[in-house]
């Protein structure tokens, strides 16, 4: 019976990879090389040519790439909204921009300026009752924003 890797577990082979180079003694040593953040390719020499040390330093450089990508910044929903304009602003019309922010502001007001990486499906429900009570009030302020833009 064979044993295959899940696809999340292949992305994390993907994330570091070994390889075995010739150095300038003339004996073989493992690389470790991985893809840094902003698209440079960086490599370490592991200094020996055990392939399960290799495979073993690999996964712990793994693990302390995927724990240093899990802790950024946690930010609000005003300032998820303030960065989401500013990274989309040439890639949107400035209609939809507006539909966004009015959306979000709706959205804030229902549930609070929370962190928004603690949104809950409580949190989208709670928002859908607000909605109700203040109908389509999100959808009224957009349309009336295009009405009376120049």
């Amino acid at each position: 019976m064979s044993v295959t890797a899940s696809r999340k577990e292949m992305n994390m082979k993907n994330l570091v990879k070994t390889w075995l180079r010739r150095n300038e003694k003339g004996t073989y040593a493992y690389y470790l090389r991985w893809i840094v953040e902003d698209g440079r390719e960086k490599y370490k020499s592991l200094g020996h040519s055990d392939k399960r040390g290799a495979e073993r330093q690999r996964r712990e450089k793994e693990l302390e790439l995927i724990s240093e990508a899990k802790q950024t910044k946690r930010i609000k929903l005003s300032e998820f909204l303030e960065d989401y304009l500013e990274r989309t602003r040439t890639q949107i019309e400035l209609s939809t921009a507006k539909g966004a922010k009015y959306c979000m502001k709706d959205f804030v007001a229902a549930v609070g300026n929370i962190y928004a990486d603690s949104i809950t499906y409580k949190h989208c429900e709670r928002f859908q009752q607000y909605s109700t009570v203040r109908p389509l009030l999100c959808a009224y302020r957009f349309r009336t924003s295009q009405l009376t833009s120049p």
